[in-house]
């Protein structure tokens, strides 16, 4: 690829006060709408860092400051409402704080610091109004001085915060310096390059054929986010001589340092993510990629974010991989006229994914910039990023690599393994250079192999699987073995009558080695036959004798039968049928009585086949010897003590693997199989003969249980005798091992897993406690003799927490699948590593840190929706935990672009038709748009295969069909639709627009989205989110939205949970989003009551309207909270409900006084406005939310001072937050009392906890947790 061409300057518009506005340049379009309410990991952007500065002359410095502020005003600009710059002719330079720690003890000193740090590295800075840049300095110790600076990435990058202090320390140095001016301002250089972009015809080709092809971001492991926590900083710095010699090798390969360092992030990234091709989102700056005079030196935010590909599949070596990386950037950054905004929200428009991040992993490379100082201390917060790696030049030929990553967004001990393993590589290719050019794995993912996943290994069983019943007829000969309804055979009875039968067959020439098909429905019968098969030494083959009879015959002719063991039902041509009961059967018996049996019988010779689903619609037959199934059943028995006294109950099919746990199991213990009644297929039939005889074990597929407990719940039984349940072949609820436990307080409950083709099970999980924090139960861990590995697409081994496929080794795996070598090659391969045999299950998972598998899903079961892949377990377990929900079950519906998730579900009462949608929409605030099911559909049960398992077709088939694309043009019908309709014309510029038509769907993207929001909130002083209109879409919903229909009702679900509910008042903002991480941390069914205009003028008609929804949603007994201004109205909440009798078990204050009889009354608005303004001091508002929320915060504080306190009768648990003073509460006469005042407003108990922290500060994320847990300990 030819290196792109430049040409030549950009010439540079005048910006005369007739352009007094001009745009946001590219990074700054994409920070304004990232850090906007709704937008996925929002944050505002600014960066924060530390300089010492011993024996500075602080009033020198701060007047070098102002200095440097001045020389720059052309450039102190801030945004507008319409989302522009303008510049702020008055600015002047912002005030320095000193802070003067001397004469602190060390402790004190340290304490000191880190208050600071911690208050400036969390602290926003305004987009809309000067100052966004913040010096302070604090003196320490005898001469120290630290200078603390913060300062908002959206209006200086990198370039610009370095220059700026640079200029800072040359006037600090020489007072009377003069510096050259700038040939240009940000407003020249903004103008110059939205000019460009208008004329970039050939880029926005380019990029418009790239996005059509590009891959999803990496599948780093993620944990599920609730709000953006910021980003924390890790760094490691390169020494000299290490350095020297990677770029040294570098040369060697005719590379340059940016493209290796770039390679070698990628190889990790691949290796820890398990995706081959991906994107990171490439950070470059515009200073040096076209030539603006003066544009290299400008204060301002230069910066564009690209989407940059790298390609890693197949067999290459890291250096064509990186070769391969440099052709693709050079094509890249020769296109980038087109603005990266534009090509962002191009991918994001592919994927249907507005509002979302199009790839929250960004890397960028500050090598260009020249060495620099390393700084002390630094954290950088900024939107829609939970993973930045950057590498800059240090001073002293040294390189400084940096993760800013936000932790909590992955599993512990992620991203220490990742960076890591990140260094180790950068050092293994400076020791040699020579290791570019391997194709073996450059990054170990663990070493050695854990112990765990390979799974325990004793000497292997030489035993047949019918060594079990031939010990038991010898040594229990008079034991039941096996019953079934009224019939039952002895261990003596059964071995008789299965040798009498295998001497039938070996009269009618079946041989070692031969296979016999047992077409027999399930009952004793087919168990003598089963045993028969196997003493005249051939293998079974169970076919259901339900089957169409084309059916039976294909497997018949397939396998080879030498004989069927059934009735002349099943015959097929050419195959004798041998009765197992009756009058002929008794003959036959007779007349081969002196027929000799085999002697000797191999182990690893075939014992079954037994036939699965095929992709292709025909079945195969997977082949096992003996030794896999009895490896496997000693496993289990011994494991769960299962011994001759059990009585286990056998419901699966014979053509399902997990009967032959059923009868050989049984038998090996010498234990006794009771099988379902042949007359009776129902769970109540089930039931009945669990409690008759007595059942101890059950093995079965989870939906076959379930209908179990159904039953069971229903008639009020119990089932003390159960004492172990084993659940598998399907996925596990994770409601059901508790529902179990209600029916059999002495059951454990045993995940079990793995592959026909590995000898039943190969992996298990004792559940025990459900953690709610898991999505699925864990798969478990290998079993005895039975390694498991999961391998990465070139057969690496993946690191913790890596989704990869599963593979399963040991002696289990089959012999392959009958008569089709080419399918046994396919999945049963050769490990890369140790040429071991092993088989590729098609499931995909992750090792965890515990040593456990989870089990994600299968391969050819994997979906992407908007750009996103889902996994419909996690949306399954939100579901789950809705209480109107009994059992719920998500799939995947269409084909390609066209897929949508339909949700299942089971209530546990019966509802309405349209209560589907009311659960769906109960959906939107706890998933992410792209995880919200298409539609919910009511069922009065899940229905079941033959096999027990979930029968997915039969519930596709009952969705509705997917609605037909396109809508009618209707025309707004009332005054605001006809005004969100002219906002979006002007936006859009699109000429027609009905309300039904998507704003998306016209052309829109996130910036303009922002842009109409802001139109609109001005239009129509309705507050509006970002993240409403991206949520709404349509005029109508938005209409809907804005006017309150939609949140008519008050109640806000903040986390779904068991239990009694927990209800959250707001606070005088009117909003709940302050209590969404703690009720996510309470872990309880959590709602929050958010205030709607028009507000009710008083505390009683607030609570009125409450009230009603509240009791709405749940009965009584109730727990109201409240804090700050919803306490007053969490009382007089309190009191209404107690008047309609009802009963409130706690109302729960959180950092809030008893309201005083009698009221204060209320203030003036200059003392309402110093309040509102100590209230939201460090809330992310643009000044225009900022005029939006006071009206309420004023309405409501003067509603709660003029309202008269009632007493009431429930007890009152107080946290109160133990630092700082909030000037509202200052005068309140009980500020000294323990519990504030509150024993005077209730008849019943107050207990009261302090809590660290301030009242603004209570739910931040190093206070949230004494407030979860004081509320756990004084919940009632």
């Amino acid at each position: 690829m030819s290196a792109p061409s430049y040409d030549g300057t950009i010439a540079v518009p005048d910006a005369s006060p007739g352009h007094a506005d001009f745009p946001l340049t590219d990074m700054q379009r994409l920070l304004v709408v990232s850090a906007s309410d709704g937008m996925e990991y929002a944050l505002h952007p600014h960066l924060y860092f530390e300089v010492e500065r011993p024996g500075l002359d602080i009033d020198r410095f701060v007047s070098a400051i102002a200095r440097v502020i001045e020389r720059h005003r052309r450039n102190i600009v801030a945004v507008t409402p319409e989302l522009r710059l303008r510049q702020i002719e008055e600015a002047s330079a912002p005030r320095v704080s000193v802070w003067d720690l001397r004469g602190l003890s060390e402790l004190g000193t340290r304490q000191g610091l880190m208050q600071i740090r911690h208050r400036m590295s969390h602290q926003p800075l305004p987009m809309d109004r000067w100052p966004w840049l913040d010096f302070q300095l604090t003196r320490y110790g005898d001469s120290d001085v630290r200078l603390h600076v913060n300062f908002s990435n959206l209006f200086l990058d990198q370039f610009s915060g370095l220059r700026l202090l640079s200029e800072i320390e040359q006037y600090y140095a020489n007072p009377d310096v003069e510096l050259p001016a700038d040939q240009v301002g940000i407003a020249e250089v903004s103008l110059a390059l939205a000019q460009r972009h208008e004329a970039a015809d050939r880029a926005r080709a380019y990029w418009t054929d790239r996005v059509a092809t590009l891959p999803a971001p990496p599948e780093l492991p993620l944990v599920r986010l609730h709000g953006n926590p910021g980003l924390n900083r890790r760094r490691l710095v390169i020494d000299a001589a290490t350095w020297a010699a990677f770029t040294a090798g570098v040369a060697l390969h005719g590379m340059s340092p940016v493209t290796a360092l770039l390679a070698v992030y990628g190889e990790i990234v691949a290796r820890f993510s398990g995706s081959r091709h991906f994107i990171l989102n490439q950070m470059i700056t515009r200073r040096l990629l076209r030539r603006i005079p003066g544009a290299e030196s400008v204060l301002g935010n230069l910066g564009a974010i690209y989407p940059l590909e790298f390609d890693w599949r197949g067999a290459a070596s890291l250096l064509e991989r990186a070769r391969r990386l440099q052709a693709t950037i050079i094509g890249d950054l020769g296109r980038t006229d087109w603005s990266g905004v534009d090509v962002l929200e191009a991918l994001n428009a592919r994927h249907h994914s507005q509002g979302r991040a199009a790839c929250p992993f960004v890397v960028s490379s500050g090598l260009a910039g020249g060495p620099q100082e390393a700084f002390g201390y630094s954290k950088l917060a900024t939107p829609q990023v939970l993973l930045d790696h950057q590498f800059f030049a240090l001073r002293g030929d040294r390189v400084e690599i940096v993760w800013d990553v936000v932790e909590a967004a992955f599993p512990p001990g992620f991203i220490d393994a990742l960076c890591h393993a990140h260094e180790a590589l950068i050092r293994s290719l400076a020791a040699d250079p020579q290791a570019w050019t391997a194709t073996t794995a450059l990054v170990a993912a663990r070493s050695p192999a854990s112990p765990v996943e390979t799974g325990p290994a004793r000497p292997l069983p030489t035993g047949r699987l019918s060594d079990g019943l031939k010990a038991g007829a010898r040594v229990a000969p008079e034991h039941p073995a096996v019953v079934c309804g009224e019939e039952a055979l002895s261990y003596g009875e059964l071995a008789a009558a299965a040798e009498s039968l295998a001497k039938v067959l070996c009269a009618h020439g079946v041989r070692p080695g031969d296979r016999v098909a047992i077409v027999l429905a399930k009952g004793v019968p087919q168990t003598i036959a089963v045993y028969a098969a196997l003493l005249a030494g051939a293998a079974y083959v169970p076919i259901d004798p339900a089957w169409p009879q084309r059916r039976i015959e294909q497997l018949v002719n397939d396998i080879g039968a030498a004989a069927i063991l059934g009735t002349e039902a099943g015959q097929c041509p050419g195959v004798p049928v041998i009765a197992v009961r009756g009058e002929a059967a008794a003959v036959a018996a007779a007349a081969c009585a002196g027929t000799p049996l085999p002697a000797d019988l191999d182990p690893s010779a075939l014992a079954y086949v037994i036939y699965t689903s095929g992709s292709t619609g025909q079945p195969k037959g997977v082949a096992l010897d003996h030794r896999g199934p009895v490896n496997t059943i000693l496993d289990v028995n011994g494991e769960f003590g299962i011994v001759a006294e059990d009585v286990l109950f056998g419901v699966s099919s014979l053509s399902f693997d997990l009967s032959v746990y059923d009868i050989f199991g049984a038998a090996m213990a010498g234990a006794t199989l009771v099988l379902p009644d042949p007359a009776d297929h129902s769970p109540h039939a089930w039931l009945a003969a669990m409690v008759e005889r007595g059942v101890t074990v059950w093995n079965s597929a989870p939906p076959l249980m379930q209908l179990l407990v159904d039953v069971a719940r229903a008639e009020g039984v119990q089932l003390p005798a159960l004492r172990l349940v084993m659940l598998s072949g399907d996925w596990i609820s994770l409601s059901l091992p508790d529902d179990i436990r209600a029916i059999a307080p002495n059951a454990k409950v045993v995940s079990l897993g793995g592959a026909t083709e590995a000898s039943i099970w190969s992996i298990w999980y004792p559940i025990d406690a459900i953690d709610p924090k898991w999505r699925s139960i864990p798969y478990g861990r290998p079993m005895t003799n039975q390694p498991w590995y999961v391998l990465d697409e070139q057969g690496h081994e993946t690191p913790t927490w890596t989704t990869g496929q599963l593979h399963i080794g040991g002696v289990g795996l089959a012999q392959g699948y009958w008569g089709d070598p080419d399918k046994t090659a396919a999945a049963f391969v050769a490990h890369p590593a140790t040429g071991e045999r092993i088989y590729r299950t098609g499931d995909l998972g992750r090792l965890l840190p515990d040593g456990n598998i989870e089990l994600i899903g299968r391969i050819d079961a994997q979906c992407k929706i908007q750009g996103h892949r889902v996994e419909p377990g996690e949306v399954e377990h939100v579901l789950a935990a809705d209480p109107r929900v009994k059992d719920a079950v998500v799939l995947v519906a269409g084909e390609a672009k066209q897929k949508q998730l339909r949700a299942f579900v089971v209530l546990h009462e019966a509802a309405g038709p349209s209560e589907g949608e009311s659960i769906r929409a109960s959906l939107v605030d706890r998933l992410p748009s792209y995880l919200v099911p298409a539609q919910i559909t009511v069922v009065a049960s899940l229905p079941v295969t033959s096999n027990g398992k979930l029968d997915r077709s039969a519930l596709l088939a009952l969705a509705e069909p997917a609605a037909e694309a396109g809508v009618d043009y209707v025309a707004p019908r009332t005054e605001l639709e006809r005004t969100i309709v002219a906002v979006w014309k002007e936006v859009l510029g699109v000429e027609t627009i009905g309300v039904e038509d998507d704003f998306f769907n016209l052309g829109g993207q996130s910036f303009t989205a922002l842009r109409a929001v802001a139109a609109l909130r001005s239009k129509t002083k309705l507050n509006l989110s970002l993240g409403g209109l991206i949520e709404s879409r349509t005029v109508a919903r938005l209409a809907s939205l804005m006017t309150g229909q939609r949140l008519s009702n008050a109640l806000v679900p903040l986390h779904p949970g068991a239990g009694p509910a927990l209800f959250m008042v707001h606070p005088a903002g009117g909003s709940v989003a302050a209590y969404r991480d703690l009720a996510r941390d309470l872990d309880r069914a959590s709602f929050g009551l958010a205030a709607s205009e028009p507000l009710p003028g008083t505390v009683e008609a607030l609570a009125q309207g409450y009230v009603a929804a509240v009791r709405a949603a749940a009965p009584g007994p109730y727990t109201i909270s409240g804090w700050s201004s919803g306490a007053v109205i969490a009382l007089e909440m309190t009191a209404q409900l107690e008047a309609a009798g009802e009963k409130v078990a706690q109302l729960i204050v959180l950092d809030a006084p008893a309201p005083t009889d009698p009221p204060p009354g209320p203030v003036d608005d200059g003392t309402m406005q110093d309040w509102f303004r100590e209230d939201t001091a460090g809330a992310d508002l643009l000044a225009t939310e900022l005029h939006h929320v006071y009206p309420v915060f004023a309405q409501i504080v003067n509603a709660c001072r003029s309202y008269q306190p009632p007493v009431v009768a429930a007890d009152v648990a107080l946290i109160r937050a133990r630092d700082g003073r909030v000037s509202e509460y200052a005068e309140h006469p009980h500020e000294a009392v323990g519990d504030w005042g509150w024993s005077s407003r209730t008849r019943g108990r107050v207990a009261t906890r302090v809590v660290a922290g301030t009242h603004h500060s209570l739910f931040s994320p190093q206070h949230r947790a004494d407030v979860v847990a004081a509320v756990r300990e004084l919940a009632r």
